[in-house]
């Protein structure tokens, strides 16, 4: 299938709150896809704000795009050379970048590639490299961001910082009526990221196209450091449970675990990630 040989990541567009991401085959379907962000348009304004803010934005794409990749699992993937905002150039590429996006794609897409016996699990993820200089960012940085998924791990967090008498907001990706009613009971600022996808895909998976799991912890993750750029806070605090290390089978050589965006190793290589491209 020539169409889908080639899948193709467009530099995302902004405009007000709202962050539009582009992506599409080689002569064959495109996609978009919509993130409602609360503040975002106003602290891009902010000229420090802004250069994080995309650089946030340029590597979030990348997690945004798997779930239109893995349709058709092209054999080659480009980007932008760089995004482009007024000017100035912030998407950072160095060898540590490709290869912690040839993880996710690996690790992070195992059960997905174990549901569909799929037996090569790294992508040819080539990527068309402009490298920009990191240079620090100083922000004015204050508070604790808690992300709330509904469950007990979110309230874990919670109860503990609220023991210790530390002030905290909260985030959820996605508007649901649970998580409402959980952080209306809480005293801080609560931020919530609405997505909405691209109905193409569901159309497309419905006329055979591959399906399956895909690593949504690592888009809760970049959400969370987009909001924390936003509303300036210095920490994002969250809990996993320990279970979560525990692979669920092995298969193909391979471990494959369900929940591998919650595991220790995925909290290690995105710390060091944000900390390489985002300040």
């Amino acid at each position: 299938m020539e169409n889908y040989s080639s899948f193709s990541f467009k530099t995302p567009i902004v405009e007000n709150d709202e962050i539009r991401f582009y992506f599409s085959y080689k002569n064959a379907e495109s996609f978009t896809e919509l993130w409602n962000v609360p503040g975002l348009s106003t602290a891009l304004k902010n000229e420090n704000q802004k250069k994080i803010i995309w650089r946030i934005i340029s590597q979030a794409q990348f997690a945004v795009g798997i779930s239109y990749w893995k349709t058709y699992l092209a054999k080659k993937v480009t980007s932008p050379e760089y995004i482009y905002a007024k000017g100035d150039h912030y998407l950072l590429f160095t060898k540590k970048t490709t290869n912690f996006w040839n993880t996710v794609f690996s690790d992070g897409l195992g059960e997905f590639y174990y549901t569909n016996r799929i037996k090569t699990f790294t992508p040819p993820w080539s990527i068309n490299k402009k490298n920009v200089e990191n240079t620090p960012l100083p922000l004015k940085t204050n508070g604790i961001l808690v992300p709330v998924g509904g469950g007990k791990d979110s309230l874990t967090t919670i109860s503990m910082l609220q023991k210790a008498n530390i002030d905290f907001d909260t985030f959820a990706f996605g508007n649901y009526n649970l998580i409402n009613q959980q952080v209306n009971q809480f005293p801080g600022k609560h931020f919530c990221i609405e997505r909405k996808m691209d109905p193409i895909l569901f159309e497309l998976n419905k006329k055979g196209a591959y399906n399956g799991h895909i690593p949504i912890s690592l888009l809760y993750a970049f959400g969370a450091v987009l909001i924390a750029a936003i509303h300036n806070h210095e920490f994002i605090v969250l809990s996993n449970e320990r279970s979560a290390d525990q692979e669920n089978i092995e298969w193909n050589g391979k471990k494959i675990n369900h929940q591998w965006s919650k595991t220790l190793e995925f909290e290690k290589i995105f710390q060091n990630f944000v900390h390489q491209q985002f300040t």
